[in-house]
């Protein structure tokens, strides 16, 4: 069973930190645990896994972050995390950071889990995951390019294309950049579905890949993201102004920018089209 606690110092989240925790049975106030360590998650986020868990056991946990927080946020209560730590991956960042990120931005209460009972929990996980792949898709993001060969189908297109390819899933296809075939031997190309159609009988891509490891993002494409779910769900969360909803699309936007210059500085410039319908608000 997980334990995940989340630090602040001064309102912002607390990372670099060496917490322990004390374990008690509720019972008769005997130490379970006393003094562990806590592994860093990221964003705020400390987790210890409790492999002695005993569910006809009440617990209480207190997570102690040590001196180089004021006593006002040393001491916080740990949360057991039920299911999945919603894409909590090794390296520090994960789904929930960035989520929390958002939430900060609106002033709201972090959440331990996207899978948690909360309204804020709820809607950042129904947003998430659609955020992420759009703003991917919008942009040639060198985090996201993948090459690959493509298999071709054993049935061939009812007219106009010789042959099909399927698009790769995994990782997934959210665009294709390139089609070697045809810069070198001048094949045209088109997707339908799932396929790319070609009269050539091989086929080589440069995609944009569904990206669900965020460590593997740049930190300026993380706040984008994080900007961007602040304004999609500002108004269901927070009520908040036309004025107020406005700035935060604008900070969004900010946001978005600085990530795709700092993205088009690594490496020599190529010529690729941008689809700016995908950076319009959807």
């Amino acid at each position: 069973m997980n334990i995940t606690v989340y630090f602040e110092d001064s309102g912002v989240p607390a990372t670099g930190l060496a917490p322990t925790l004390n374990i008690r049975d509720i019972s008769d106030g005997s130490l379970a645990i006393d003094g562990l360590d806590m592994t860093e998650v990221g964003d705020g986020f400390y987790m210890y896994d409790f492999e002695t868990y005993d569910s006809s056991i009440t617990y209480t946990i207190l997570c102690d972050a040590g001196a180089s927080l004021l006593d006002a946020d040393r001491y916080v209560r740990g949360e057991f995390t039920y299911g999945d730590v919603s894409s909590t991956v090794a390296g520090g960042a994960s789904l929930v950071g960035l989520a929390n990120q958002a939430l900060f931005l609106l002033g709201q209460k972090a959440i331990i889990s996207l899978t948690e009972d909360t309204e804020a929990a709820r809607l950042c996980n129904g947003r998430i995951g659609y955020i992420r792949d759009s703003i991917l898709q919008s942009y040639p993001w060198n985090c996201a390019q993948v090459r690959t060969s493509l298999v071709r189908s054993a049935t061939a297109p009812d007219w106009e294309y010789d042959y099909k390819f399927a698009l790769p899933t995994d990782p997934y296809c959210l665009r294709v950049l390139k089609f070697y075939e045809e810069e070198e031997y001048g094949y045209k190309w088109k997707i339908e579905g799932r396929w790319l159609l070609t009269d050539s009988t091989t086929a080589s891509i440069l995609y944009i890949a569904r990206v669900t490891d965020v460590n593997e993002m740049s930190m300026l494409l993380r706040e984008a993201i994080a900007a961007r779910l602040a304004a999609d769900i500002n108004y269901a969360l927070t009520g908040a102004s036309p004025r107020d909803r406005e700035q935060m699309w604008t900070l969004y936007e900010q946001k978005l920018r600085q990530a795709k210059t700092a993205d088009a500085q690594e490496g020599t410039a190529e010529t690729l089209v941008d689809d700016t319908f995908l950076d319009a608000r959807l």
